[in-house]
């Protein structure tokens, strides 16, 4: 049976001594900006993606970076996130379910969406944070 690797305390510290960069996929509501905040507070940089429709266009100025995506740009999103070097990624505000037609998927987006087996708020989060964990970001 194979043994799982072991991480050398070299590397474990070179992890832990990199920035850590906040990515934030914004909703609606005041809850997005005090993560901004709090993250700031923390010395924390912040990646912002907020969703246009839910999220306020004003956060652009709290955060180091932002972009405004359609609902369903899952590929964009990460690319975005990946760009910047987030090293934790959280969710904030609310996001009202959309009709279909209102959702713009591009190729990561609808393989998301179609690969889902339940489509419960649920399941959707959970599918959701292990996309950015692939990635090598920390989902809380």
């Amino acid at each position: 049976m194979a043994q799982p690797l072991q991480t050398s305390k070299k590397h474990r510290r070179d992890e832990d001594a990199r920035p850590r960069v906040l990515g934030l996929v914004a909703g609606s509501g005041q809850f997005p900006r005090l993560v901004i905040q709090g993250a700031k507070t923390m010395g924390m940089r912040t990646v912002v993606v907020g969703f246009k429709g839910h999220a306020d266009p004003e956060l652009e100025k709290l955060a180091d970076h932002f972009i405004m995506l359609p609902l369903g740009q899952l590929g964009k999103l990460v690319k975005f996130f990946a760009k910047y070097k987030v090293t934790d990624v959280t969710t904030a505000g609310a996001i009202n379910k959309p009709s279909a037609l209102s959702v713009r998927p591009d190729l990561r987006g609808a393989r998301f969406l179609l690969g889902l087996k339940e489509k419960s708020d649920d399941a959707i989060l959970s599918a959701f944070a292990k996309i950015f964990e692939a990635e090598g970001m920390k989902v809380s």
